[in-house]
């Protein structure tokens, strides 16, 4: 039997909890025996038949002084290896988002416990740090397997560490079909947001950060003013190393504030049920990105998306076949297509349908835990 030990100490706090849990359940159905490592707040566990869970990853996130989070990170990595040593995991298996110092030294402090270091990268470079290439080779060189969600992952990571190729694999990330989603009728779910039920929602969902292209979307919305009035946007999302009030300026100055309806702050698990049965379109105006939950968790509800046309969107959105696409950056060709899926309902039935096919075929969790399954040693 393959033992696992999961290290993940985001959980709970940053949305990882579904992750974990679609993988590990998966990886239980193939045979191996995983237990998770994570933060004090991940639920998605508790009462979890066959899981065992160690919470050893306590104070960790939140406002508190940032060197004492630092030492209670690698007070509850020291716990989590000790543990794993001692139950005989040999095969060790993070999440990261992208890679810092922080991460070399977690895989150098690891490489004592185990014979075996799987990483899944969702990000390959951090949007908020430009990476140094030396941190890259040297991080790269230590890990055994490495896990991408995409063929942009894989090029990028190739084209700064090409030594790695023959222990790189493409897994894309799995669908959330399974997840406690419940749709519930669009006029009660947009009643219950303050919306007009006789306005079409564009909901524009997630993180707020420079890259996520807020300001196309504005833009955008200037564009579509003056053709029509029957629609709305929902910004909804915690702003994350960015300044809200630019965007708010730009309302303002672009005089569409009528059609906005923001919330500001993070969107907890048990509200987005109304958020997505509200939308009857989801916008990602993103300007980089290498993977999004926020576009298969759309596809997985049914409900279309409109994305910018990025490669990382482009493996898994075709357009006007399971979603639609506008030009990167291009305000006007994001206005046309919200006016495109705005008028052309029957085009949008089609395209969620699709979308969800998709989910099912491509992106079940059965098949990215056989493909992990593979990277571990017994």
């Amino acid at each position: 039997m393959k033992r696992v030990a999961l290290i993940e100490p985001v959980g709970g706090h940053g949305g990882m909890d579904y992750y974990d849990f679609g993988l590990i359940i998966n990886l239980v159905k193939n045979g191996c025996y995983v237990k998770l490592y994570t933060s004090d707040n991940d639920l998605s566990f508790d009462g979890a038949a066959g899981v065992d869970v160690e919470k050893c990853f306590i104070g960790v996130y939140g406002k508190s002084n940032k060197l004492l989070r630092l030492v209670r990170f690698f007070r509850g990595l020291f716990r989590a290896c000790v543990d794993a040593s001692n139950n005989k995991l040999k095969n060790a298996h993070f999440q990261f988002f992208g890679v810092s110092g922080l991460e070399l030294a977690t895989v150098i402090f690891s490489r004592f416990f185990f014979s075996n270091i799987v990483v899944t990268i969702h990000d390959v470079e951090s949007f908020a740090n430009k990476q140094s290439l030396l941190l890259d080779k040297v991080f790269y060189r230590i890990v055994d397997k490495v896990v991408v969600h995409n063929r942009v992952c894989r090029n990028e990571i190739l084209e700064r560490v090409p030594e790695v190729l023959n222990r790189l694999s493409v897994i894309p990330h799995g669908n959330y079909l399974d997840s406690d989603f419940s749709s519930i009728p669009r006029e009660l779910a947009v009643a219950e947001l303050g919306g007009d039920p006789s306005k079409k929602m564009v909901l524009f969902f997630g993180q707020i950060k420079k890259v996520k292209g807020l300001d196309v979307l504005i833009h955008a919305v200037s564009h579509l003013k003056s053709r029509r009035d029957d629609f709305s946007i929902v910004v909804a999302g915690k702003v994350w190393k960015d300044d809200f009030s630019i965007y708010q300026d730009l309302i303002d100055k672009l005089d569409v504030s009528d059609f906005f309806k923001l919330d500001i702050r993070y969107i907890p698990d048990e509200e987005l049920a109304v958020f997505y049965s509200a939308a009857y379109c989801i916008v990602l105006p993103y300007k980089k990105i290498y993977q999004s939950g926020v576009l298969l968790m759309a596809m997985s509800f049914g409900v279309p998306v409109i994305v910018s046309s990025l490669p990382g969107m482009l493996e898994v959105v075709d357009d006007g076949k399971n979603g639609f696409v506008f030009e990167s950056g291009n305000a006007l060709s994001l206005a046309d297509k919200i006016d495109y899926a705005l008028s052309n309902t029957a085009v949008v039935d089609e395209v969620k349908g699709s979308a969800l096919n998709l989910m099912r075929l491509n992106y079940s969790w059965e098949v990215v835990a056989k493909d992990t399954a593979v990277l571990y040693v017994s």
